[in-house]
């Protein structure tokens, strides 16, 4: 072989395990951050060479380990914080760094009345780096039903205040995507509705009694504010209430006392009423009858056993006798 040939392959040898002894491999976690604005970002650079370092625009928080080299972003007022690992310009691992904030307001008045129209603002604020959010969903929803929703950063919703929306939760809440991952912020509220009386219902154990038995009636109904409980019963005798005139107990019912009885609840609202209706029977006259015909049934009985009893033991007397 040609010495210039020989010279060319050591040097080829030589250059490749140079390249070979001087590579390096880095690796960064995690990679492509999302982090609340404010918040810490820990980042840990790895490598098979030493003298690892950071190029960071945050301040310099470093941890160091025989391969690896943490840094820790903390108490960074930018919105952007790109960083690169390396050991020199020609091996390094880059990571991307982006903060973002959402924040969510809600406005509406917190008091109204039943078939009143109440205008809900929901509205969101948001930035991711340098930009305005651009990946957003807003949306607008009662106890999990969905009123509204847009990709923009403003509701205005018109609802028409009803009793079931009394004390029910209404949440405005916003959505932003970076890096493949979702946050999300949302404000809470409830609704106040002011609403007459509705649901009223009047009931009883049973609804036919026998004269003599005590019994209780029941009114329930629904209304904001709480309304006030009255009654309209037959013949106005004297009854006693309870839990502030919801029950009522008639004691040693008569015959009188069947009919109906009229629950009304009434606020400054309006006003709602419901009924039911009783029977109060005499004691059965089976009661008499029976004792008609069975006392004297058993005084028979208990006259023939006497007879059978005094016939066998004076034939029993006859007989000992003859003997």
């Amino acid at each position: 072989m040609e010495p210039s040939i020989t010279l060319f392959i050591t040097l080829t040898v030589l250059a490749l395990f140079w390249e070979f002894a001087n590579s390096c491999s880095i690796s960064v976690s995690p990679q492509n951050v999302a982090a609340r604005y404010g918040d810490t970002v820990i980042l840990n650079c790895t490598s098979d060479c030493s003298n690892l370092r950071w190029k960071t625009p945050a301040i310099q928080n470093f941890k160091r380990g025989p391969d690896w080299l943490v840094l820790n972003i903390s108490n960074y007022d930018g919105w952007e914080a790109n960083s690169i690992c390396f050991v020199d310009e020609n091996f390094l691992a880059e990571v991307k760094v982006l903060f973002y904030n959402v924040s969510t307001s809600m406005h509406f008045p917190k008091m109204v009345s039943d078939k009143d129209y109440v205008l809900i603002l929901c509205n969101v604020s948001s930035r991711v780096g340098s930009m305005p959010a651009l990946n957003l969903n807003l949306t607008l929803s009662i106890e999990g039903k969905i009123l509204n929703y847009t990709k923009e950063d403003t509701i205005l919703y018109k609802l028409r205040a009803a009793p079931q929306h009394h004390m029910k939760e209404i949440l405005c809440k916003a959505e932003i995507e970076v890096f493949e991952q979702k946050f999300s912020e949302g404000t809470k509220d409830r609704l106040h509705v002011l609403y007459g009386p509705t649901q009223v219902n009047v009931t009883s154990d049973r609804t036919t009694f026998v004269a003599g038995e005590n019994f209780t009636l029941r009114c329930s109904g629904d209304g904001n504010p709480p309304g006030e409980y009255f009654w309209n019963i037959p013949n106005n005798r004297s009854t006693t209430f309870t839990d502030d005139k919801r029950s009522l107990v008639v004691y040693l019912a008569s015959e009188m006392d069947s009919g109906k009885y009229e629950c009304t609840v009434e606020n400054n609202l309006g006003r709602s009423q419901s009924h039911i209706e009783i029977s109060v029977t005499k004691e059965h006259a089976m009661n008499g009858l029976w004792a008609i015909i069975v006392f004297p049934v058993l005084a028979l009985i208990g006259l023939a056993s006497f007879l059978i009893w005094w016939v066998k033991r004076r034939k029993g007397a006859e007989t000992l006798t003859n003997e």
